[in-house]
């Protein structure tokens, strides 16, 4: 008795252990930062370029930094989304105001996303540097993105924009509404990252079968155990 004793214990370990890892798997890290509020009227300066820009609806994002004549927005919200979640932002402005509309970049719960856009609106010419952090560390090719300016008239790469080996992409001399977007081409998951990311649906389905497999063994020792066992 002792023995089938030992082996329900061992089996209702290993059953624990591996719905905790299932769990794990499945959880997203949460940022403690509490998001802080900014409204359309609030200005974002670059003295130093001579540039600015504000956002055309209220928000939040976790921080916003400017370093190297760039601004970082880290979990950027805006009212007209519904508070969701767009993801972060590096962007610089030189010799002009700028006026953001929209902006999606989810890097984070969607591992395999590439798609991203950014719409502006640009008071005088000047030049705009944008990263909109695309989930990628590749290089891109300029036929993966898209900048239009008005809406419909496509921009052509080399001459009013270029594209960097970093992702960005830098906007000449232009005045109105502006969109530069990715458009996702060529998805596949990334070499260079962790490998519970690249398989983390395979673990979770053996973890989930793991666990499956322990509790049928469980509830089957169960059923055959005598009562004078307990």
């Amino acid at each position: 008795m002792r023995a089938k004793a030992k082996k329900l214990f061992s089996l209702r370990i290993a059953a624990v252990t591996l719905l905790a890892f299932a769990l794990l798997l499945f959880t997203s890290p949460v940022q403690a930062q509490s998001p802080k509020n900014f409204t359309a009227s609030d200005t974002f300066s670059i003295p130093h370029l001579n540039g600015s820009l504000n956002f055309a609806f209220n928000g939040t994002y976790t921080s916003a930094t400017l370093e190297g004549d760039t601004w970082t927005f880290t979990d950027l919200t805006l009212t007209n989304r519904n508070a969701t979640r767009l993801g972060n932002l590096n962007i610089s402005v030189k010799e002009s105001h700028i006026t953001i509309f929209t902006f999606y970049s989810d890097r984070i719960s969607n591992i395999f996303n590439r798609y991203g856009y950014i719409r502006y609106y640009a008071d005088r010419p000047g030049e705009q540097t944008i990263n909109l952090n695309i989930n990628t560390t590749k290089s891109t090719h300029t036929s993966e993105w898209g900048v239009t300016n008005p809406p419909g008239v496509f921009l052509a790469p080399g001459r009013d924009w270029k594209l960097l080996s970093d992702n960005t992409i830098i906007v000449y001399g232009k005045t109105g509404n502006v969109t530069v977007s990715h458009y996702g081409f060529n998805v596949d998951s990334e070499s260079n990252q962790p490998f519970y990311v690249q398989h983390s649906v395979a673990l979770a389905t053996l973890a989930v079968l793991a666990v499956t497999v322990a509790a049928a063994s469980l509830i089957r020792f169960n059923v055959r155990r005598k009562p004078s066992v307990w």
